[in-house]
């Protein structure tokens, strides 16, 4: 019997181990499900998610840290490279990570001894464009509560405390970094751009790092030599063919190879190089200021909605750009390119020459950042100017007045400090690392798609002042606009010699209701913009629809008649053709200056904005200065309905607050 049953079950045990081998242990592993970015409908990241090269995660002795930034002007990305040298310092490994490059695979709490985040918000309240596909995600439902269980986090927020959603993005990942599981090591950072951000950051900064070594059990602080990032190569002729390539301008300034196939979206990091078609004086001559009307030819695939921003990119003025150079003793036609020590085989500038580098790609007016000026003092010749600079550079909070004075208040700009400091030469390659970039500039759109399609306007006030160092400054991009060779030759629709610009469009909230809802609009100066489009849009409704829309009521202010007052043609158009309410506030032409929100207190009128909004659910924008203003308004508004409701000033308050929740009250602000 044996001797049958030991060949059978011999059989059986090959068969089992065979499926066990190649079944069981081969079969594909499911890996967990990690659900992709969500991103806001409608916005570029939306158009195409970038797709994320996907790294295997480091793997150290020892606690890391991770910091993610949020930026829209380059504050922020400053702020996150100087906590992650600063955590080197004491000995953490870190890394910092734009969260448009982040893999979110990544983000678990068994991968993160600490994670800070230095959190910018844009506009009214919303994530700026780097961060809005990983805000979305970090949001989703679908992230568990313990998600990062075991990490230790803190966030320091950057905001504009004259606007009514303050630091709103660093509030929300706070508060979301806890509920997945974190374990906040220090309060919330609120930086406020319209005091003293750099201020606000040092003293958050300091109690951050006092709380994370108790937390991390860090040792002492070390000095450590600035790491370096970047790696800076000359070229002369023999070593670089220049007759296919022109090196004379940066890439975004470089126009599309003919016959090329347009980008599918176009956005902080693909640009479209536009013509612009018109550029106009819309100040009359006996104005002593400036403001320009230009017209912009779109590409097909480039895409807006009346009430969304342009993005632009504008060049330094050659003057300023070539008073650096000559402080920095390099010539200015010297052909570089600079590259990452991440991916040493790709250049991020170049090749080109120092010229076009300086002149579109960094922020030269700027005023200088810390870690400039403690870079500056590693290269002086002269102890005094060494001990001032340090000084200059100081983190210690108790230690700004002077960088506040000299700096801040000064407005002073790098090629002011190289030059009050005549025995400090930094290495080029080393200045240029700390540089900060040139970063877009945004601007109300102030057409229609639908009136004028395949164009894009905007309405620019030129930026002028004087500074307490007798400097004239211009707004880089105000200025550019106003320089000659940006405005067209006569011939230049016959020669299709037009001068350009690298472009994109950042979608907003800030637009219209369906045709059967009034609108209230508040613009003073270029705040206009946008109501501009808006009555344009609307009176395209009007034609398609085959029926007026509802009122239109326009606040408009500017200081003379005869002087500022833009599009005032246009304007008395759509009052003619019934498609328009004009109130206009002339601040200088009388013997008391009045302002819009003195006309909307009228008793008239206020009796018709709160018909509106009471009756017939209007909604209201504001678009312009939030530091005064915006502010005035928003009271006239409060104390209008106060009086018409019969409530008191608190209860008027959470009223407009309800409008706001509703989105029937927006604000377009700066």
């Amino acid at each position: 019997m044996d001797d049958i049953l030991l060949p059978v079950v011999g059989a059986i045990i090959i068969v089992v181990a065979t499926y066990y081998y190649f079944v069981v242990l081969n079969k594909p592993k499911k890996l967990a499900a990690v659900p992709a970015p969500m991103v806001k409908k409608g916005t570029a990241a939306a158009a195409k998610r970038k797709i994320i090269k996907k790294k295997e995660e480091e793997k150290f002795d020892g606690p890391n840290m991770t910091v993610l930034y949020y930026s829209q002007t380059g504050t922020a990305e400053d702020f996150a490279q100087r906590m992650a040298a600063e955590g080197k310092q004491y000995g953490l490994h870190t890394k910092v990570v734009d969260v448009e490059e982040y893999d979110t695979d990544n983000f678990s709490g068994d991968k993160h001894s600490l994670v800070v985040f230095c959190v910018a918000t844009y506009g009214e309240g919303e994530p700026p464009e780097n961060a809005l596909s990983f805000h979305t995600w970090l949001l989703d439902e679908e992230r568990v509560s313990t998600l990062m269980n075991g990490t230790k986090y803190s966030v320091f927020g950057l905001g504009d405390r004259t606007f009514d959603f303050f630091n709103k993005m660093g509030k929300v990942v706070d508060i979301r970094m806890d509920e997945i599981g974190a374990e906040r090591i220090c309060e919330r950072g609120e930086g406020d751009a319209n005091a003293n951000i750099e201020e606000d950051f040092l003293k958050w900064k300091k109690q951050f790092w006092i709380n994370a070594r108790a937390a991390l059990n860090l040792g002492e602080k070390k000095a450590m030599k600035m790491e370096r990032k970047t790696t800076l190569k000359f070229f002369d002729e023999t070593e670089l063919d220049t007759s296919d390539s022109d090196v004379s301008r940066i890439a975004r300034w470089k126009p599309l190879p003919s016959g090329a196939q347009l980008p599918a979206h176009f956005d902080i990091r693909h640009t479209f190089l536009a013509n612009i078609l018109i550029n106009r004086e819309l100040h009359t001559e006996q104005s002593d200021r400036s403001c320009r009307h230009i017209e912009i030819q779109l590409p097909p695939t480039l895409t807006y909605e009346a009430g969304d921003h342009l993005a632009m990119f504008p060049l330094n003025a050659l003057a300023t750009t070539n008073m650096l150079i000559k402080l920095l003793g390099v010539e200015a036609e010297k052909i570089i390119a600079i590259y990452s020590n991440e991916d040493p085989n790709t250049a991020v500038v170049g090749p080109c020459t120092l010229l076009a580098a300086l002149q579109g790609y960094y922020d030269i007016l700027a005023p200088p950042r810390k870690p400039m000026l403690t870079m500056l003092a590693e290269y002086t010749t002269n102890q005094e100017e060494k001990r001032r600079l340090l000084a200059l550079a100081s983190d210690d909070p108790e230690e700004q007045e002077e960088y506040n004075r000299y700096i801040l208040h000064d407005v002073r700009t790098i090629a002011e400090v190289l030059a009050a400091f005549p025995n400090t030469r930094p290495p080029l390659d080393h200045f240029l690392e700390l540089l900060p970039r040139l970063q877009p500039r945004y601007y109300s759109i102030s057409s229609s798609p639908n009136a004028t399609p395949g164009m894009v306007h905007v309405t620019a006030a030129l930026v002028e002042f004087n500074t307490p160092t007798h400097r004239v400054h211009n707004g880089v991009a105000t200025s550019w606009f106003s320089s000659p060779e940006q405005i067209p030759s006569a011939d230049a629709q016959e020669t299709g010699n037009y001068p350009k610009v690298p472009i994109f469009i950042r979608k907003s909230g800030f637009h219209l209701p369906k045709p059967s809802t009034p609108i209230i609009m508040v613009g003073p100066g270029t705040g206009l913009a946008p109501f501009r489009g808006f009555l344009f849009e609307r009176r395209h409704q009007a034609q398609l629809n085959g029926s007026p829309c509802a009122p239109n009521v326009l606040f408009f202010g500017c200081r003379h008649c005869d002087h500022d007052y833009i599009y005032s043609d246009e304007l008395s158009s759509f009052v003619e053709k019934e498609q328009c309410e004009l109130h206009v506030a002339f601040s200088r032409d009388g013997k008391e200056k009045v302002y819009v929100q003195h006309l909307m207190r009228r008793p008239e009128i206020a009796d018709r904005i709160y018909q509106l909004i009471e009756e017939q659910s209007a909604y209201i924008y504001v678009c312009g200065d939030a530091k005064a203003m915006a502010k005035d308004v928003n009271h006239a508004l409060r104390d209008i309905i106060a009086e018409k409701k019969g409530i008191t000033e608190a209860q008027a308050e959470s009223f407009i607050d309800k409008l706001r929740t509703t989105n029937r009250y927006l604000c377009d602000v700066w």
